[in-house]
């Protein structure tokens, strides 16, 4: 009876609405707003945006492997999100010399135990010798806990760890 009595006054008052125009004309463009342009420089009426990333002067061309040593162990257990770390990179890139201080920041964790058996890690290089360079997005893994028949849950498993002495490879963005 309840649902019968709300049907019937939201169906009076939708009635009672004056009725809309179907079509809109398009309002013109307010002054000082910004247009979509695209790659080659005209205004289109595509509603993608350019990706724009973050280049320094090194001259490292994306895809080139950077690869890094960390200044100290990170594991899964004691990182978080969006957590600095600094490495060093092992072999020179571009206008990069070997040994030049590399920034690198978490950008997901997941400890052991929490979203699977194991633990896992993401980072992603965000500074080159004091100047901004992105890389791809690495992820280190721990390993699965054992499980005690086919179809049980797995046991906690390890930790995703990245020790100084590993080489890390991330691909510049």
């Amino acid at each position: 009876m309840r649902i019968v009595i709300q049907s019937a006054f939201l169906l009076f008052f939708a009635c009672s609405l004056p009725a809309q125009s179907s079509s809109l004309a398009a309002a013109p463009p307010a002054q000082g707003t910004l247009s979509i342009v695209g790659s080659n420089g005209t205004a289109s009426g595509d509603a993608s945006l350019p990706i724009v990333t973050m280049r320094g002067n090194l001259g490292i061309a994306a895809g080139t492997p950077l690869e890094v040593h960390l200044d100290q162990t990170v594991d899964s257990a004691h990182a978080s999100n969006g957590q600095r770390l600094h490495g060093k990179l092992v072999k020179a890139v571009g206008n990069a010399p070997a040994g030049s201080p590399v920034e690198l920041t978490v950008v997901a964790v997941a400890a052991a135990g929490q979203m699977s058996s194991a633990g896992e890690l993401s980072l992603q290089i965000v500074r080159v010798n004091g100047q901004d360079e992105l890389s791809e997005v690495i992820t280190a893994q721990g390993k699965q806990g054992a499980r005690l028949t086919a179809d049980a849950a797995p046991a906690k498993g390890t930790e995703a760890s990245i020790s100084p002495q590993q080489t890390l490879i991330f691909p510049a963005y």
